[in-house]
């Protein structure tokens, strides 16, 4: 007979090793990648130091807006594939207008975009879910957090709700912390967004000291949020990635503001979707009329391109979907266009603006990782080594799970992991894709991830101890 004693004995064992993998993302709105210095920010860049750092940032979507570039970290896709192509755009087919941050003032229009309709692909809070064993996940603000995507909303989301004080910043660290180490149903996904430094970059100068003090409040806080994950005795368990969407650039408004009025003769006469534009056929405006009218104004006014678009390049991965218009515009550095009525809105004589190709290094964002999954003391040397949407795979990885095949690729980024996820790790962007062999999913296996040597420990466990329950009752 089996003494009740042994019960307590042998009953830990069964669960001592049952760990889920912990990831927490962290991501500054416009938090650019040269922002990370010993002055300005001396607590991430000492996380930086000691773990993965990209110097000189990474590479991030076209267009280097705030909503589809984080839809592009939540999903491995690029704009193109998974539909959300701007802050705000047009659908040709619903006929109606994305506006997720309320741009337009219309709270009808803002609500709508949350629904499933205007998502593709699997956002990683619902992968993580997906995969069961008691994995949960958990947004604070995170953009589309609130979005019934798949026809599933998350549990977790403590969605966007304007701009808030230091204080509140430091009350949602302490929401995301708990909410991993509450008894019931803890997550081991986290994700956290703060929309600044954007929101001051874009009120006036962005080297002025009001963004330079809130750059500095971002830096506080991640060493808060650390403070707190080490009180709960998390910080030698969890993997944290630091990033960002995109970077800025300063706009003279008096010599570098363009209208879409102006471009094109008569804003009428076009469907303004991002900075792509469908012709009003209705009015009997062709494709042709709109990109002539366009070319002729950035002749005269050669502070941004015109593309149809069908010539629009293949490494912006930005073509292949509806809501695109057939003419697209694109500023160069340092140039805004916007609308004749929206032109009074620009009070400042120079304001922070975005939007650019990503190939300017000023729309770079920055990235710093940490946990026991990185490497110490690495630096990711050039920007073309990391590509936003590899965050997905990456992160469907560390928590040890499958996940869909997407356009982001684990083999292109595990080279920042100390043990490699891929059989022979391609180190720089590899357009034929990985040269591991993934699974059928296009994850990798879970037998080839950071969590798998727990997993095994624990099937040995377990095993063990069937093996002495056995014994003992003979």
């Amino acid at each position: 007979m089996l003494k009740p004693s042994l019960i307590f004995f042998i009953l830990p064992i069964f669960g001592c090793c049952q760990t889920i993998p912990k990831v927490l993302v962290m991501a500054f709105d416009g938090m650019r990648w040269d922002y990370i210095t010993p002055e300005m920010t001396p607590f991430i860049w000492s996380i930086a130091q000691k773990g993965v750092f990209a110097v000189q940032g990474i590479t991030n979507q076209m267009f280097t807006v705030t909503a589809p570039n984080f839809y592009s970290i939540s999903t491995g896709l690029h704009e193109e594939n998974h539909g959300i192509v701007g802050n705000t755009f047009y659908d040709p087919h619903f006929n109606d207008y994305f506006d997720y941050w309320n741009f337009s003032g219309n709270s009808t229009l803002a609500r709508g975009s949350r629904d499933g309709r205007w998502y593709s692909g699997e956002p990683i809070w619902q992968t993580n879910e997906n995969a069961g064993g008691g994995r949960r996940s958990g947004a604070m603000r995170w953009p589309a957090c609130d979005a019934s995507i798949n026809n599933i909303s998350m549990t977790n989301c403590m969605p966007f709700d304007g701009y808030l004080p230091f204080v509140e910043w430091q009350l949602e660290i302490d929401q995301l912390v708990t909410w991993f180490t509450q008894p019931n149903n803890p997550i081991n996904l986290g994700l956290y967004y703060n929309p600044q430094p954007d929101h001051m970059e874009h009120g006036g100068d962005i080297y002025r000291t009001d963004v330079t003090d809130t750059i500095r409040d971002l830096d506080l806080l991640t060493s808060y949020m650390f403070d707190q994950l080490k009180a709960k005795n998390l910080s030698d368990s969890i993997n944290i990635i630091l990033t960002a969407d995109h970077g800025h650039a300063n706009v003279n408004r008096a010599y570098n503001m363009l209208t879409i009025d102006d471009i094109f003769g008569n804003i009428d006469d076009v469907i303004v979707s991002q900075l792509s534009f469908f012709p009003r056929t209705d009015r009997n405006v062709t494709t042709d009329m709109i990109y002539q009218r366009a070319l002729s104004y950035r002749d005269k006014n050669p502070k941004f391109d015109v593309y149809l678009k069908s010539e629009i390049p293949d490494d912006w991965h930005y073509r292949d979907n509806d809501r695109i218009g057939d003419v697209v515009l694109i500023e160069k550095l340092g140039y805004k266009i916007t609308t004749n009525a929206s032109l009074h809105s620009y009070t400042h004589a120079v304001f922070g603006q975005h939007g650019y190709s990503k190939f300017y290094p000023e729309m770079r964002p920055f990235f710093v990782a940490t946990g026991p999954a990185f490497k110490s003391n690495f630096t990711v040397a050039t920007p073309d080594l990391i590509d936003s949407v590899d965050l997905y795979p990456l992160m469907a990885h560390l928590l040890n799970i499958s996940a869909p095949k997407v356009d982001g690729q684990l083999c292109r980024i595990d080279f920042i992991l100390r043990q490699s996820a891929c059989a022979e790790p391609t180190k720089t962007p590899d357009p034929t894709g990985p040269t591991g062999s993934p699974s059928p999913t296009g994850s990798p296996s879970p037998t080839n991830s950071p969590g798998s040597s727990a997993l095994h420990l624990s099937n040995v466990v377990v095993a063990v101890s069937l093996l002495l329950v056995h014994f003992i009752l003979q």
